[in-house]
């Protein structure tokens, strides 16, 4: 990150803070609902990426965390030294989800759902905790929708990107929304390939962004295109 900024690292439940040299400054701090095995499930968070979580001001953070025993995602506020702050929030059953940070430091989400997987669905949340307006629902193209991962833009807009499956054909796709949550055009199809997979989006500080995905031909070829 930038010259005085710290770097909050989750996985698995666990979230760890660095300083901007990459020197622990704070012990891992665990965040997860479960303690055990079997309530959280063989691959819960880590096959899955369903544990997320984005910096906001002050060294608070806001984290998403997967509930394997009641299929749920939850959601909650920590403070500096890792504390809950508030209550947690249940989101509900949702797929994939991703979380960033708004410029006013409010927290953006998205997720997958619907009966097949057919829809991307955004809410953002203001830091006590309260919705933000209403669900921001984008219908899949032409497919299942997987690998939903959301980033903030300058100017107070934020870009949605996903993988689209339909039949042997996949797409990754984009869809930019202004700072009232309009979308901006329509969205934006990210050429087609066998396998494609895992998009990756980086905010330009002229309000534009830049999606980067893997690629190859048996799905693992790990080649990036941007």
């Amino acid at each position: 990150g930038d010259q005085g900024d710290d770097l909050i690292e989750g996985g698995a439940g666990a979230d760890q803070l660095f300083g901007n040299d990459i020197t622990v400054i704070q012990p891992v701090f665990n965040s997860q609902l479960y303690t055990t095995a079997s309530q959280m499930g063989a691959h819960a968070l880590i096959s899955y990426g369903l544990s997320n979580i984005t910096a906001l001001a002050n060294g608070r953070s806001f984290v998403l965390e997967y509930e394997n025993a009641v299929n749920t995602i939850h959601g909650k506020f920590l403070d500096a030294d890792g504390n809950q702050e508030g209550s947690t929030i249940s989101i509900g059953y949702i797929g994939e989800p991703s979380v960033a940070t708004l410029p006013n430091d409010d927290v953006i989400m998205v997720w997958r759902k619907g009966a097949t997987y057919d829809e991307v669905e955004i809410r953002q949340i203001d830091g006590n905790g309260n919705y933000v307006g209403s669900p921001i629902t984008i219908n899949a193209v032409s497919g299942s929708v997987e690998n939903t991962t959301i980033e903030s833009l300058t100017g107070g807009g934020f870009v949605v990107a996903w993988r689209e499956i339909s039949g042997s054909d996949q797409f990754i796709y984009s869809q930019a929304f202004d700072a009232s949550g309009n979308t901006i055009g329509a969205p934006i199809q990210n050429v087609m390939d066998t396998w494609m997979y895992n998009p990756s989006i980086v905010a330009l500080d002229d309000g534009g962004y830049l999606v980067s995905w893997m690629s190859g031909v048996n799905g693992y070829d790990e080649n990036a295109d941007y």
